[in-house]
């Protein structure tokens, strides 16, 4: 009887040593995965922001929709200017977010490119807390280009 409770007891002990092992793996893996995704998300919004001059469509996507449903609904330009406030200090946040990011945590080619991304992630700071949120938000989100060279070939039908 003393034998079995003893391999009872090592069993329990060796499926909660298991357990723990394998709880403490997947967080690992969990906090990795999420780790990734955040560093890809804000280099997908540095470049964005650096090469096309322009809010990540991410960003915006939520307060475009609000705002399209407004403007259907014939809302007050009071609740246009609300909402407005809203995505300026999200927008803006995110932006100062990613400042932190790249100053604190990126690694860059040089000091010349490192220079480069935050004097431009600092201008577009600067100009989106002025600029016309009404405007960036009923405008059709941009796309980019999908082959320059493709593009370049066509004749500007713009007149």
């Amino acid at each position: 009887m003393f034998l079995l409770t003893i391999c009872l007891l090592a069993i329990g002990i060796s499926l909660t040593v298991f357990l723990l092992k394998y709880t403490l793996v997947r967080l690992v893996n969990l906090a990795a995965r999420r780790l990734e995704e955040t560093v890809r998300e804000n280099l997908a919004a540095m470049n964005e922001i650096v090469e096309h001059d322009r809010l990540p469509e991410a960003w915006l996507h939520t307060y475009r929709q609000q705002m399209g449903a407004l403007i259907a609904a014939g809302a007050a330009d009071n609740e246009k200017a609300r909402l407005e406030r809203r995505a300026r200090r999200y927008a803006l946040r995110r932006l100062d977010a990613l400042l932190r990011f790249m100053e604190r945590r990126a690694t860059f080619d040089g000091p010349e490119s490192a220079t480069f991304v935050l004097q431009a992630l600092d201008a577009a700071r600067r100009c989106w807390a002025s600029a016309d949120w009404q405007l960036l938000l009923t405008a059709p989100p941009l796309t980019p280009l999908a082959d320059p060279q493709e593009n370049a070939a066509k004749p500007n039908t713009i007149k």
